[in-house]
């Protein structure tokens, strides 16, 4: 009798621990699908902010050009250069804050 009670108890035991294990693969798998919808979000945000990165690089390069070619052509003057130089930081400050807006 009392090894029919302890093999009832084993039983009893296993099937908890099954269920356990499911309970716990279940949280896993909706973690899982949690995780790659977040995965999808922040890789979104990371093409969008690699075009913006790319955008700034190129309005910036411009801008340096500009300088350049104001120095060279000796039309440079201390006012131009200032704005230009006011430009360029503007845009340095305007990709701060974007990357800085970034959700991870």
């Amino acid at each position: 009798m009392k090894e029919l009670e302890s093999c009832l108890l084993k039983y009893r035991k296993c099937e908890e621990d099954v269920l356990n294990l499911e309970q716990e693969k279940e949280y896993n798998m909706s973690e899982i699908g949690r995780l790659k919808a977040r995965n999808q979000v922040i890789d979104s945000k990371i093409a969008t902010y690699s075009a913006e990165a790319d955008a700034l690089q190129k309005a910036s390069a411009a801008q340096s050009l500009k300088i350049a070619n104001l120095d060279v052509g000796g039309a440079l003057n201390e006012a131009t250069l200032q704005r230009s130089l006011d430009e360029l930081t503007i845009m340095e400050n305007e990709w701060r804050k974007r990357v800085d807006m970034l959700d991870f």
